[in-house]
């Protein structure tokens, strides 16, 4: 994936660990970030004008598990981070689920920047130097499940 460039990647997860990682999470990952992360397995660095970093399947697990204790809902699946104080979560309240920004010191969804549907959306996004500045708000455009 060329917008990946500049990632330090690590060896890929399995198809396996990937579906247990999503039925435990209770999210089906965007295609593109399910197979990203059967070539690497996690990833960080340089994306452009920012920062990015995926987290590892096990990772995943347990920083939500941490997280939804402030989010007793389990709305938002944290998969990825700015290095900062910004989230990347998939919101599954929509289907399919959206990718968005949420500072990690908030609970409240209105804080959330919707980035896209796609891995690809977010590299995009990280590359444009944007990272703060998505659309702010709910998509309520979108279907809700």
């Amino acid at each position: 994936m060329f917008l990946a460039q500049g990632l330090e990647q690590t060896d890929g997860a399995s198809v396996a660990d990937i579906a247990t990682c999503q039925e435990q999470l209770g999210v089906n990952f965007p295609v593109d970030l399910a197979a990203f992360l059967a070539r690497s397995n996690g990833a960080e660095g340089s994306a452009g004008d920012g920062y990015l970093a995926i987290y590892a399947i096990e990772a995943m697990v347990e920083l939500n598990e941490i997280w939804w204790e402030a989010w007793p809902d389990r709305r938002f699946v944290a998969f990825a981070s700015d290095g900062g104080g910004e989230t990347y979560a998939l919101d599954k309240s929509f289907d399919p689920p959206l990718i968005v920004e949420v500072p990690f010191a908030s609970t409240d969804v209105k804080d959330q920047n919707v980035i896209g549907t796609d891995l690809a959306d977010l590299l995009r996004y990280t590359r444009s130097g944007r990272q703060g500045s998505g659309m702010s708000g709910n998509a309520g455009e979108r279907r809700r499940e």
